[in-house]
């Protein structure tokens, strides 16, 4: 009698998590969170963002920009820009170094804002040259590890004189 009790209770126990697991009271949960990075003044940051031509430099809002105008504090009144229907690419416009977590990998992220504005870097695997250059780039970074960034602008359609692009990366 004690074991068909014992029986009883444990296969209704079975039958009661089976019926819970497929009635979704385990059920799987997916999320999304948006995350900001701000790029800030060097004695603050977790990456390091360097510049490495002259047409890339540190503003006093410790933002990195990329500009080629004669605006550039770097080439006052020198140069307006790019010329039209041509196509110009930097190898090592700025440097990413990873120099915050020790032993640790990241990843970092390039996005163009334009399909004119592209990026590579010469020690990535697969987008490594003008030629393989892209609006979208995910790389390692290892602990110390710093990478060159290589920039295409592709003017090739711009025929008219004066256009300005403006791209966020």
């Amino acid at each position: 009698m004690k074991t068909t009790v014992m029986t009883l209770v444990t296969l209704t126990a079975m039958i009661g998590i089976i019926l819970f697991s497929v009635s979704g009271g385990l059920i799987n949960y997916d999320s999304e969170r948006t995350f900001r990075v701000m790029v800030v003044t060097e004695d603050q940051e977790l990456i390091k963002l360097i510049p490495a031509q002259p047409y890339a430099y540190i503003g006093r809002d410790g933002k990195l920009y990329v500009e080629i105008t004669e605006s550039n504090p770097n080439f006052p009144g020198y140069g307006s820009g790019l010329s039209p229907d041509t196509v110009y690419a930097f190898d090592c416009v700025f440097k990413v170094k990873n120099s915050l977590w020790q032993n640790q990998t990241i990843f970092f992220a390039i996005n163009s804002s334009s399909p004119s504005i592209l990026v590579y870097s010469p020690e990535d695997t697969f987008v490594n040259s003008p030629e393989t250059a892209t609006m979208n780039m995910v790389f390692p970074l290892q602990w110390k590890e710093e990478i060159c960034i290589g920039m295409v602008f592709n003017l090739s359609d711009t025929t008219e004189v004066g256009v300005k692009i403006n791209a966020t990366i």
